[in-house]
């Protein structure tokens, strides 16, 4: 089956989408955390892999992130350094570590997953659960198609 966009129909979507996200912007949506919490974004994503993939390696939360494995350990070794996590030697590999939260570090993660959650609720809470479900499954499927063609 043909598509049947036309030119002026994708160029509206498009500034529809970027009108959106300005608008999530300024909901503050987009951001991951509060300001109170004095943690730069990147190294939350690592908080994030960390906390829900415990006792991995530095390589493996760098092939997760699909990001460089020095990259990776520079922010380990600055959540080290704020007491968020931990190295522990790798039982199965004397010659890697694995990461774990702190107890801080924990204590950080469940406020940024309440912070998170609040956000979800404000945006999406005049949604069903099936239309929430939906919504996401297509922008994830958006997501996910873009991120191929970059590759």
């Amino acid at each position: 089956m043909k598509d049947v966009s036309t030119d002026s129909d994708i160029r509206g979507m498009a500034n529809r989408l970027y009108l959106l996200m300005v608008r999530l912007r300024r909901l503050k949506f987009g951001l991951p955390f509060p300001h109170s919490i004095q943690i730069p974004p990147a190294l939350m994503v690592l908080i994030d892999v960390i906390a829900t993939q415990p006792g991995q390696s530095i390589i493996g939360i760098a092939k997760h992130l699909n990001l460089a494995t020095p990259t990776v350990s520079i922010g380990v070794r600055q959540l080290e350094r704020e007491n968020l996590i931990y190295r522990r030697p790798d039982p199965a590999d004397g010659r890697s570590v694995q990461i774990f939260l702190t107890a801080k570090g924990k204590k950080l993660y469940e406020r940024l997953c309440s912070y998170r959650l609040q956000k979800f609720e404000g945006l999406f809470g005049g949604l069903t659960p099936e239309e929430r479900k939906t919504l996401l499954d297509l922008l994830e499927r958006a997501v996910e198609i873009a991120e191929k063609r970059e590759e």
